[in-house]
């Protein structure tokens, strides 16, 4: 079986200067590649889609999709995992709503599984520490990530956990500049290019606070002054239709946060879950047998 990486490296060598910009991005980033749209990894690799071309062209094999299945069994032939279905974006006019159903279904289906398959375990455990530890934990996001991080803000104060969120990205970034050292901020953002996020991370860090991303797998300047990584699949094209697949990924990382903190601490969480419950639905009674 061919290695995609084995084979990089051996045409390192012969390529052009765009064409080794790609492949150093490749050999430093194989399992970002196999995420990346052939556009995203020519701009994360400062090179370009024809160039990326060029380079599989003269690896041998036929294309960008192709490189990326041999990677993809790199990587998961070391993990025992399965690989993960690449990109395959269905989108045709005037389709019936039960078309568009199993494709939103499907589509969603696959970048949970991809989210799986990246989601590393430690960055996990890790964010979930942190927060049990902060003073207050602030909450930043834009557009489709602020509902999410507002989700992620409703949970924590089931939890009793403090934590800050505003609806107003302004209003963010005047917050991170109050941090402390024994605060922490989640920032949302799938681009990871956010302007906002980025000014409030930037302040965040300036105040010693410790910062957890939930953003795209591969180079972004969000991941870069992160803390930790909590990595979401790079599915969707940065010009896209709307935050869809991306949402769900990002939602799911928070359950996953929130499962995780009520199993740390059962016997406290749970009395404060079913007190809620009952402040919220006063007339909700229990299901008889």
């Amino acid at each position: 079986m061919e290695s995609g990486i084995s084979l990089i490296r051996e045409i390192l060598p012969a390529c052009s200067e765009s064409e080794r910009k790609a492949a150093a991005f490749v050999l430093a980033h194989p399992e970002a590649a196999v995420f990346c749209t052939i556009s995203e990894l020519g701009r994360q690799s400062a090179s370009s889609a024809p160039s990326i071309v060029r380079l599989c062209k003269r690896a041998g094999i036929s294309g960008y999709r192709e490189l990326q299945m041999l990677l993809a069994k790199d990587i998961y032939s070391t993990t025992g995992d399965k690989i993960p279905e690449l990109p395959n974006i269905q989108l045709e006019a005037r389709m019936s709503a039960a078309a568009v159903a199993r494709e939103a279904v499907r589509r969603n289906k696959e970048g949970l599984d991809r989210l799986l398959a990246i989601l590393k375990a430690d960055s996990v455990q890790l964010t979930v520490d942190r927060i049990l530890k902060s003073r207050i934990v602030y909450l930043f996001g834009v557009g489709a990530s602020n509902l999410v991080a507002q989700d992620m803000a409703q949970k924590l104060q089931r939890l009793g956990i403090a934590c800050y969120f505003s609806g107003d990205s302004e209003m963010q970034v005047t917050a991170a500049c109050s941090m402390t050292e024994a605060d922490m901020a989640l920032a949302f953002s799938w681009s990871g290019e956010t302007a906002s996020i980025l000014r409030a991370v930037a302040e965040a860090r300036k105040s010693g606070a410790w910062v957890s991303a939930i953003t795209r797998m591969g180079s972004s300047q969000l991941a870069r002054q992160a803390d930790c990584l909590l990595a979401i699949p790079a599915i969707e094209s940065t010009f896209r239709l709307g935050a869809t697949v991306s949402r769900i990924a990002q939602l799911t990382v928070v359950d996953i946060l929130y499962t995780s903190l009520v199993s740390w601490d059962l016997e406290r969480a749970l009395p404060l879950i079913e007190r809620s419950m009952r402040a919220a639905h006063p007339n909700l009674k229990e299901p008889t047998a």
